[in-house]
């Protein structure tokens, strides 16, 4: 009896279909790796879609932020004008504390308001301080500086080649005469309306008897020049000349031109006017040093 033929089932779990049996310890660490693999790769393409759609939701919260920016302007502080910049701000009030302090400046070195004894007109030509540096500035309530001088009309040239010098204390306090000391020049553009002024009041009143004696002195002047000036202005009283500032600077430390002083008759000064006098100031201080 022939035996049955017995059918090819195939390779036996465990046996390697080419060369036999398998080792299963040296197969086992071989998958795990490659299944380790496998799980890498797959939580990095799954952190790769994160990433992506976290750059997906940054770009649509810009774009939204854009958006409101351009259609809703910018609100400024309160207070603070819409659209107008600090730095603008900060200019304004930095120029408001520059103007305050040129101005609290400005009155403490200028002379205080024209009050009964003090001038505020601002000085219109300054003149050369003394080669000492001058005095202390003649002030209301002291005496006046008494002075001699030539008298601008004598000498060679002059109207009065006689005339006795111009002493102050001769013409007022000596004999008990208010008196209005002015210093003037020809160079000086204010003094060709207030002298003129002076010449004509000077005139009034000694027409009409009063005590007030105006005296007048020619500062740093060229002497052909001052005559001329005071003949056109109409000027009778006593002139003295001052090239040299030995009174203007010197005695009076005068800043500027024109400056009367205006002096009672005990020789202290009652007020004193930086800058051209006006009429009604003048007219003022006459009738004041007259009674």
């Amino acid at each position: 009896m022939e035996s049955p033929e017995v059918a090819d089932a195939g390779p036996v779990p465990g046996d390697d279909p080419i060369g036999g049996p398998v080792d299963q310890a040296a197969a086992g660490p071989a998958a795990a790796a490659s299944e380790t693999a496998a799980d890498t790769a797959a939580a990095a393409d799954t952190a790769a879609d994160a990433a992506a759609e976290t750059a997906a939701a940054d770009d649509t919260a810009a774009d939204t932020a854009a958006a409101d920016t351009a259609a809703d302007p910018p609100t400024a502080p309160r207070g603070q004008p819409p659209g107008r910049p600090r730095a603008l701000r900060s200019l304004v009030i930095g120029t408001g504390i520059a103007v305050a302090l040129a101005v609290l400046l400005f009155g403490v070195l200028r002379p205080s308001a024209r009050t009964a004894g003090t001038s505020s007109t601002a000085p219109q030509g300054t003149i050369p301080a003394a080669a000492d540096g001058g005095s202390p500035l003649v002030t209301v309530g002291s005496v006046a500086p008494d002075f001699t001088l030539a008298n601008l009309e004598s000498g060679s040239g002059g109207t009065m080649p006689g005339a006795p010098p111009v002493h102050l204390a001769a013409l007022g306090a000596d004999v008990h005469r208010p008196v209005v000391l002015n210093f003037f020049a020809s160079y000086c553009v204010p003094c060709e309306q207030e002298t003129p002024l002076m010449a004509r009041t000077a005139t009034r009143l000694a027409a009409d008897g009063s005590p007030v004696q105006f005296v007048g002195v020619d500062v740093a002047d060229n002497t052909s020049d001052g005559r001329d000036f005071v003949t056109h202005a109409g000027v009778t009283y006593p002139v003295g000349a001052d090239p040299d500032l030995a009174v203007s600077s010197a005695k009076y430390a005068l800043v500027g031109l024109p400056e009367t002083f205006f002096i009672g008759p005990d020789g202290r000064v009652e007020g004193r006017i930086l800058g051209a006098v006006t009429a009604t100031e003048l007219d003022q201080w006459v009738t004041r040093l007259s009674t």
